[in-house]
């Protein structure tokens, strides 16, 4: 059974991770289409980058310990397909099953159309080059 480890987050760091992935994200240029925040813990995160780049958010749940609940989203993958550029965000990245689990469903499309944002990577052997 997974053991929960708690981690202790201040607003204000909270607050300077999103000011640097803002600042990573302005950096490349990149303008994204939409959003995607992982329900639970990547929509503070999500729903703050979305006020901050005025894009658009969606919502996916999906956990690989939390609970059982997985919700595809196939308009994600159509974006992507046609062009569109995804900003795909978690708060907390450490073994980065739940996102591989996520990008798998959405089957092949154009890798330069992800990227991945999380204000916590301890594993960052991810399915996309585009981590911001």
């Amino acid at each position: 059974m997974w053991k929960k480890k708690e981690i202790n987050y201040t607003h204000s760091e909270f607050e300077a991770g999103v000011k640097q992935i803002v600042n990573n994200i302005r950096a490349t240029g990149t303008e994204y289409s939409r959003i995607v925040g992982l329900v639970r813990g990547g929509l503070p995160l999500a729903t703050r980058l979305s006020y901050i780049l005025e894009v658009p958010i969606t919502t996916i749940t999906w956990s690989t310990r939390d609970f059982a609940e997985k919700e595809y989203n196939e308009i994600v993958a159509e974006d992507m397909n046609n062009g569109q550029k995804i900003l795909l965000v978690d708060d907390i990245i450490d073994s980065g099953e739940t996102i591989r689990q996520v990008i798998d469903t959405w089957g092949n499309f154009p890798e330069q159309n992800l990227s991945i944002a999380s204000v916590s990577y301890t594993h960052l052997t991810l399915p996309t080059k585009r981590i911001v």
